[in-house]
């Protein structure tokens, strides 16, 4: 093969997680829904979500806790897999709606709790898509910066924090941080991934109904329901 068959890719080369120890039972939430909102029926709503989704229990992290105290757990399990010193890491990508502060991002908090003083640092902040957004971004320093050896990406989430006493949608929450270290390989196998597509399916208002604080509330009539929801 000629040089221009050569391909420059992204490989995960660790892996990481961490689940904080607070187990928190749909009983148990709904105990504290009841405690907050008497006379409600928990029970029966919770007892609807579980059947509908399978979800039996979530994990808090402590109350004192900031996400990226989940983020540097799981990212020094994913080092340590790859056998990779904090201090060789070239960037760190972190993807999360629930940063420590507005500013600065909540990376460069990472970036300081694990000593990867030379590590670039960015946040990514897309709901659900955060982790596999940073993912692809972090694929495409990798093949287009020829420095770079190493790219940290985390996924971090400590919604518990965010969520309202009230908010029936909190079944859905819980708190934990996944990590994966990327390496640059060089190769002339023909199939490796160059890029990624992504698309939203739903506007910001059309979801605006679980998001009652920032937008309005859907009990209110501020936003109405809309009609055609393919769960519906």
């Amino acid at each position: 093969m000629g040089e221009c068959d050569v391909e420059r890719y992204a490989t995960i080369v660790g892996t990481g997680m961490y689940l904080p120890e607070i187990e928190v039972s749909n009983a148990s939430l709904a105990e504290h829904l009841e405690r907050v909102m008497p006379g409600a029926g928990m029970d029966a709503v919770i007892g609807k979500f579980e059947a509908a989704t399978g979800i039996r229990r979530r994990w808090y992290a402590p109350r004192d806790w900031a996400t990226s105290d989940l983020a540097v757990r799981a990212g020094r399990q994913a080092l340590d897999a790859a056998g990779v010193d904090p201090r060789d890491i070239d960037l760190i990508i972190l993807g999360t709606d629930s940063p420590d502060y507005i500013t600065p991002a909540t990376s460069v908090v990472v970036q300081h709790k694990l000593g990867a003083y030379d590590a670039g640092t960015y946040d990514v902040g897309c709901a659900c898509a955060s982790f596999p957004t940073a993912i692809a971004a972090a694929a495409g320093q990798l093949v287009t910066n020829t420095w770079m050896k190493y790219v940290l990406v985390i996924g971090a989430y400590m919604m518990s924090k965010l969520a309202a006493d009230d908010d029936v949608t909190r079944f859905y929450y819980g708190d934990g941080a996944g990590a994966a270290v990327f390496s640059l390989t060089i190769s002339t196998w023909p199939y490796s991934p160059k890029s990624a597509w992504r698309r939203s399916r739903w506007s910001w208002k059309t979801l605006g109904f679980l998001w009652r604080r920032p937008i309005g509330s859907w009990r209110t009539g501020a936003i109405p329901v809309p009609p055609a929801f393919p769960w519906r």
